[in-house]
């Protein structure tokens, strides 16, 4: 894989870390494919959007990499607080690394 990436890791930004290992590779079935990565660190460097699509050229086909999302559902949220729901959702994005 490295040897694919080779233009898109010559830059120090993009510098594979040394945990950026895999653990397992597991295909899902919606046809999806769920990867594992040994550190968060490692899961980070993947995500990064040029790191990424040099990772998805290295398959045939389309190949989209996406993060983990999770639904949150907050019951009984005092309406109160309705004007300011965006500046909550991006505080709450934020503190979980998410945007």
């Amino acid at each position: 894989m490295d040897s694919y990436m080779a233009d898109d890791l010559q830059e120090d930004a993009n510098k594979k870390p040394d945990d950026a290992k895999f653990v397992a590779v597991r295909i899902l079935k919606n046809g999806g494919v769920l990867i594992q990565m040994v550190t968060e660190n490692g899961a980070e460097w993947l995500k990064q959007k040029k790191i990424s699509k040099g990772f998805e050229r290295c398959f045939p086909g389309m190949v989209t990499i996406k993060g983990k999302t999770y639904q949150v559902v907050v019951q009984f949220l005092p309406t109160r607080l309705q004007h300011c729901l965006k500046e909550i959702t991006a505080h709450i994005e934020e503190k979980n690394k998410m945007s």
